[in-house]
């Protein structure tokens, strides 16, 4: 994927290889954070209420900082089970 479709691209073609951001944007939703990483929205949410992907409440909406989701995926990628995409 190319850094200007807003989704991860691979750095390394290597297996747990690093990925990176679209750099235009600043935040994700949660279903977009979900969309880019293949995983269910539900796995998402599950990790934000666990405080395993920071993110921050702006009124109704909750983001997932760029950067934090980035970090997130380099220190944890996540391992695919029954009930994820």
């Amino acid at each position: 994927m190319t850094p200007s479709s807003g989704r991860f691209y691979p750095a390394s073609d290597s297996i747990g290889g690093s990925f990176m951001l679209d750099k235009q944007k600043l935040a994700y939703s949660p279903k977009e954070a979900a969309e880019l990483l293949g995983l269910h929205l539900n796995t998402i949410r599950k990790h934000i209420q666990a405080g395993n992907i920071p993110a921050k409440k702006l009124g109704q909406r909750i983001l997932i900082p760029a950067r934090a989701l980035e970090d997130w995926l380099q220190n944890n990628p996540p391992a695919m089970q029954g009930g994820e995409r």
